[in-house]
């Protein structure tokens, strides 16, 4: 991109602080769109009359148009140009924020969300590219670095700042509205900033198909699937028409997808890509890997407030500690560059993670003994994962393809990745409702009404004053908060030894032709893409 104002101000180091900054925000806000926004879905949903399993719907119908607004980006920015759907995707994605600060209904609101996920997806890919191509050869290393730190601020630091929002505004709707509010605002003003100071280039392929059919085709699978996981647990996922007719819907729709794929000329998504195991393996690693530890993390977030009665505040406390593990590792990850070093690291963040969900699930968060003090071994270990996860796993699936090849494989690895996000709550939601519905069972066949507990128990609460009735709903109290404790123990066990397999599989996927011949990566790109 060129600048605005001309030679004079190409190389002003006040213009390439503005655009650095304009484009930073651009990205960090609409990513910050579920850090932040999750540790205040409660009190958003009550505000909005529905029940608390609706506010998974929320991240949920987010994600999928994130995902879809990521593989959007690269084939329309060649179309019409970078800075031009830079600027439209700005103006939407702040109009959604704004929408979403004045919704009067749920309904309303979700898609507001939808117009916001979608415009943040293109935002996210678009804002990485103008800034590259506004460094100069020798600060291009450092972009890595860069987004590698950003990815991980929503996880680490979005909470504290919902949380901090929410409690300084109080705890009715002011609060949530202003977090919408704020991000419109701030994504306005980056579009208006980076408007000012770039002016567009030609695109680079204005003649170019856009695969429309394949696009369709992929949105009506993700929208489905999605909107059946989101209805599961509250409309019976055994005995639901509407949901067997949603799963089936997603079920053609992908595929007729894939099988479009196969025969278009220019694919949105090159199904090929999956025949070369480091893909595939690196791919269900990715989003395997992330589908449980955002699930892990935002449920975990949600329900210290719901049901173990955390303060926001309080709450991305627990989080904060993730921050001091995930910001160094990932700055050392990304510098990562063989096939091997990749190898190693991606399976020892999946080892991390997994030590992590083992550790949280003997703790009995019920008690707080130490509030949030207790969290801050784990979370540490988490955020050490999660910093040495991201680069090394997408580094790994793209190892050895050719550069046009490469650029498509992490473009698909990043929407892919989102999409799982959306899965993630519901999926192991699914688990913690079952779990603690066992939990609950057996706890009533171990306590019936006639066990002597009773009786010492009775004579306790007569010796302290208390009714009987009172006494009654206190140890109910008590004991469903007991089952979720026992429900989330499991939870994190279940998801540790997903971590475990995962590790495995990564260990065991054999290394690309160029990394067993000792080739340089460059000669297979080449070769790869002369066969391409």
């Amino acid at each position: 991109m060129s600048p605005a104002g001309g030679p004079a101000s190409e190389n002003s180091a006040g213009r390439f602080g503005r655009l650095h900054l304009a484009l930073v925000g651009a990205s960090l806000f609409s990513l910050l769109n579920t850090g932040a926004f999750t540790g205040i879905i409660p009190y958003c949903v009550a505000e909005l009359g529905q029940h608390q399993s609706h506010g998974a719907w929320m991240n949920g119908e987010f994600f999928a148009a994130q995902a879809l607004g990521m593989l959007l980006a690269n084939p329309f920015a060649a179309r019409i140009g970078a800075l031009r759907l830079f600027l439209w995707a700005g103006w939407a994605t702040a109009l959604g924020a704004f929408l979403c600060a004045a919704a009067p209904g749920f309904v309303f609101f979700l898609l507001a969300r939808i117009l916001l996920g979608a415009g943040g997806g293109v935002l996210i890919l678009l804002s990485q590219l103008l800034l590259f191509d506004e460094y100069r050869p020798s600060l291009r290393p450092l972009a890595p670095l860069l987004w590698a730190v950003i990815a991980i601020v929503p996880f680490a630091l979005g909470p504290l700042f919902g949380g901090w929002l929410e409690e300084w505004w109080g705890r009715e709707e002011a609060s949530w509205r202003l977090w919408f509010l704020l991000d419109g605002i701030v994504l306005f003003l980056c579009t208006v900033e980076v408007r000012r100071l770039l002016v567009p280039r030609p695109p680079t392929r204005p003649e170019s198909s856009f695969d429309w059919i394949g696009f369709g085709l992929l949105a009506a699978a993700l929208f489905s699937l999605q909107t059946a996981l989101d209805m599961g647990d509250d409309y019976d996922w055994y005995n639901s028409s509407l949901l067997n007719g949603l799963v089936g819907v997603a079920l053609l729709a992908f595929t007729a997808f894939l099988g479009w794929e196969l025969q278009a000329r220019e694919p949105l998504v090159k199904a090929t890509l999956f025949l070369r195991p480091t893909f595939t393996v690196g791919m269900v690693c990715l989003c395997g890997g992330f589908l449980l530890f955002y699930g892990l993390w935002s449920l975990l977030l949600v329900r210290l407030q719901s049901v173990w009665g955390y303060g926001p505040w309080l709450g991305g406390l627990v989080m904060l500690s993730l921050a001091v593990g995930a910001f160094p590792s990932s700055l050392w990850s990304a510098r990562a560059v063989t096939w091997r070093q990749n190898r190693f690291l991606l399976a020892g963040s999946l080892l991390l993670f997994a030590g992590f969900a083992f550790w949280t699930s003997y703790y009995n968060i019920h008690h707080r003994r130490n509030l949030w003090l207790e969290f801050a071994g784990p979370q540490l270990l988490e955020g050490i994962g999660l910093g040495i996860f991201l680069a090394p796993a997408t580094n790994f699936l793209s190892q050895g393809l050719s550069p046009k090849n490469q650029a498509m494989a992490i473009e698909i690895a990043g929407s892919f990745r989102v999409a799982a996000q959306g899965w993630a709550s519901l999926l192991l939601g699914t688990i913690l409702y079952r779990q603690a519905a066992f939990h609950k069972r057996r706890l009533v066949e171990w306590l019936p009404s006639s066990h002597p507990l009773f009786d010492e128990l009775h004579a306790g609460l007569r010796g302290e004053g208390i009714g009987w009735d009172l006494g009654l709903r206190l140890l109910d109290r008590e004991a469903l908060a007991q089952t979720q404790v026992l429900a989330f123990e499991d939870l994190f066990r279940v998801a540790a030894w997903g971590f475990l397999l995962l590790a495995a599989l990564v260990l065991l996927c054999p290394a690309p032709a160029a990394s067993r011949n000792g080739e340089s990566p460059g000669t297979e790109r080449r070769e790869r893409e002369e066969g391409s």
